[in-house]
C-alpha cells in the first residue's frame, strides 16, 4: 500500500509546480483548443477535454498533440495526415475549469514530450476531438 500512495503521489503534481497555459485559441465549458503558428489552418494544434473527476481535489483530462505529418512521413495517407499523440493527466483543480484546462495542457505536453503517448491519426486538426 505505500508503494502505491508513493506512485499516486508522483502522477499528481503538486499546486506549487503548476504553470498555465496562455488562454486558448477556443474553449468550452469542457475542453480547450490550442493552435499553433497558422491559427486553424496550421499544422498543429494542441487540445484538451475534460474526462471526469480524478482523486478528491483533482480532474482527469485527454491532452492531444496534432501536427500535420504531411511531407513527413512516407506513404502517408492523404486521408489521415495528421499525427496525434495523446495521454491522460490528472490536474489539481483551480479555481475555474478554464484554469484548471490550462494547466492540464501544460502538464500533458511536458508528459507527452518526455514519454510519448498513445498515437492515432485524423483527418483535420480537430477530427476527433
Amino acid at each position: 500500500m505505500r508503494r502505491l500512495a508513493h506512485l499516486q503521489e508522483r502522477a499528481a503534481p503538486s499546486q506549487e509546480k503548476i504553470e498555465l497555459w496562455r488562454a486558448p485559441d477556443e474553449h468550452g465549458s469542457d475542453w480547450a483548443i490550442w493552435y499553433g503558428p497558422g491559427g486553424e489552418d496550421g499544422d498543429d494544434a494542441t487540445l484538451v477535454r475534460h474526462s471526469g473527476g480524478g482523486r478528491e481535489g483533482t480532474d482527469n483530462f485527454d491532452v492531444y498533440e496534432v501536427h500535420n505529418a504531411t511531407g513527413e512521413i512516407e506513404d502517408l495517407d492523404p486521408e489521415t495526415p495528421f499525427l496525434v499523440q495523446s495521454t491522460l493527466v490528472e490536474v489539481p483543480a483551480q479555481d475555474t475549469m478554464l484554469k484548471t484546462m490550462r494547466a492540464a495542457a501544460g502538464i500533458g505536453v511536458e508528459q507527452l514530450s518526455q514519454r510519448g503517448g498513445d498515437e492515432d491519426w485524423w483527418d483535420s486538426l480537430t477530427a476527433g476531438f
